[in-house]
């Protein structure tokens, strides 16, 4: 079961949401539940959304913030509020939970991963979908476990945030009912591209009332899951630990750098002699 939570730092009635989520994530086995939390620029700017967040934010028209969405339905009960009513707000949110948990998945899946310095290679082995075609989409999602970023709300720690889509926000089509999908992802460039989006957003949007770009990118997981973009139902989704990047393939990965940097000069030095004669 994939439960979505798109939330905003800026957003004081999101701190009910936030926290019953959280709650939530410690009641349930991963195997059981898969948390997902897209920041959006609702209702002002945060440093935790990007343009794939925003992108999912438009896949379920979210005007507003919390919206929660339960294997890809909307939550009918409200979990907006301050502090007061986080218990409450649990409460609910458990109760939608546990009648959903109940249901027959659509299918299955089995995430395996691989990581070398920043480069992550993730593997999904779909089976037994209960419907397949084109509008059955595989969805990779890069989430960092937590992140300190105290908002307007001052709600400080975020969990399960996603940094990236791998492979797009549009997904891929499962054409069959079952099979081996991968997708890849750099850590250092979704960092660039983060910083970019963040850039850009505030040059020509809107500036950041809090100071910072957190990507710290620890402890991070992949999570997969198939959903029907028609009716939007998530039939399954699973979730998996990246591992952290070793020193050794570090060290590897800044020579490899250094290398091709080093090359790229001598190439510029080559042309740049060959325009001078």
């Amino acid at each position: 079961m994939l439960v979505e939570l798109f939330t905003g730092a800026q957003c004081p009635p999101c701190v009910a949401a936030d926290v019953a989520f959280d709650a939530a994530m410690k009641t349930y086995k991963s195997s059981e539940v898969v948390f997902l939390q897209y920041h959006l620029h609702i209702p002002g700017p945060d440093a935790l959304t990007n343009a794939e967040t925003v992108a999912r934010g438009t896949f379920y028209d979210v005007e507003t913030t919390p919206s929660v969405f339960i294997d890809g339905k909307a939550s009918e009960t409200g979990l907006g509020g301050n502090r007061v009513h986080v218990k409450e707000r649990y409460e609910s949110l458990r109760e939608m939970l546990d009648e959903a948990v109940e249901k027959k998945a659509g299918g299955s899946i089995k995430l395996s991963v691989t990581r070398k310095g920043d480069k992550i290679d993730v593997s999904a082995a779909v089976a037994d979908l209960s419907k397949f075609g084109e509008k059955v989409k595989l969805r990779f999602a890069l989430i960092e476990d937590v992140v300190r970023y105290p908002g307007f709300n001052r709600q400080r720690l975020h969990h399960h945030v996603v940094r990236a889509l791998p492979g797009g926000a549009d997904g891929v089509a499962m054409e069959k009912e079952a099979g081996t999908y991968k997708a890849s992802v750099d850590v250092s460039e979704v960092r660039k591209k983060l910083d970019k989006y963040l850039t850009n957003y505030a040059a020509k949007e809107a500036p950041f009332q809090v100071p910072g770009k957190p990507m710290d990118m620890k402890k991070l997981k992949v999570v997969a899951f198939v959903q029907n973009d028609d009716s939007k139902e998530v039939y399954q989704a699973a979730q998996i630990d990246v591992p952290e990047a070793k020193k050794e393939d570090k060290k590897e990965e800044t020579k490899d750098k250094d290398e091709k940097k080093d090359k790229d000069e001598k190439k510029e030095k080559k042309e740049d002699k060959k325009d001078k004669d």
